[in-house]
């Protein structure tokens, strides 16, 4: 005889206690808000750049890229790890300004939720398209409730974000997840550009507890696929390590 079927397991209702047979939802699938349109964003100066060709050249890359204004490369591991990843890299321009100079000459994907390309060469492959991700400023923060305090104690770090994921994006999947967003906001590097993590704060208590239990979110979209991990986060608590210096910390 065939074993039976299992079902999936159903999620509870978003504002009510968290029993031990019901498990907080781990997937989430549907399209993100599009980026609100804006008369003059502000972007940073970092942008990043994917589908490098392996053979490329910072001199190369120079080359294409000092047109819209003075820069430089920032390339993970070259110098520091014996086989840096490849295929990818930052360029960081000195004026933020110059970013939309350089969107303006990029092909503009919108069915492909809105990405951006700019044709390179190096020395074995010529016109080779790339990806460009730059950040608009606006979208590292989303406030649902302007009037509401925002508790540290009902906030949750998420770590491994995608890095076309906006704060708009975050609180949407959490909100629909586990209900009870207040806000959301995705951690940036002194150039204002994301590091792969963010937070969300909630407004109930047994939101926050539900998103804590989660420990994982896999998010499925129309512009990726990515798994995030999610903490409870420790605001201004003393390192675990030097005991010495305060910050913001997560711990499970």
């Amino acid at each position: 005889m065939a074993p039976p079927t299992q079902q999936a397991p159903q999620p509870c209702p978003p504002n009510t206690p968290l029993p031990d047979l019901c498990p907080p939802p781990s997937t989430w699938s549907g399209q993100l808000p599009l980026t609100r349109a804006q008369r003059s964003p502000a972007f940073s100066s970092k942008i990043f750049l994917g589908g490098v060709p392996w053979d490329v050249t910072e001199a190369s890359l120079v080359q294409a890229f000092s047109q819209f204004g003075p820069i430089r490369i920032e390339w993970p591991g070259k110098d520091t790890s014996p086989s840096p990843p490849k295929g990818y890299v930052y360029i960081i321009f000195e004026y933020e300004q110059n970013i939309p100079l350089l969107l303006s000459q990029c092909s503009h994907d919108l069915s492909g939720g809105g990405s951006w390309y700019f044709r390179i060469s190096s020395h074995r492959m010529r016109s080779k398209e790339v990806q460009i991700i730059p950040w608009s400023l606006a979208d590292s923060n989303f406030l649902l409730c302007p009037q509401q305090h925002l508790d540290p104690r009902k906030t949750v770090f998420v770590g491994a974000l995608h890095g076309m994921l906006n704060a708009e994006g975050l609180a949407t999947i959490f909100q629909d997840l586990f209900g009870g967003v207040l806000y959301a906001a995705i951690d940036t590097d002194k150039h204002k550009y994301p590091i792969g993590s963010g937070r969300v704060t909630f407004d109930y208590q047994t939101s926050y507890m539900r998103a804590v239990a989660a420990s994982f979110v896999e998010i499925k979209s129309q512009k990726f696929s990515k798994k995030v991990q999610v903490d409870p986060y420790l605001e201004d608590a003393l390192c675990s390590s030097c005991l010495l210096k305060q910050g913001p910390y997560f711990c499970r």
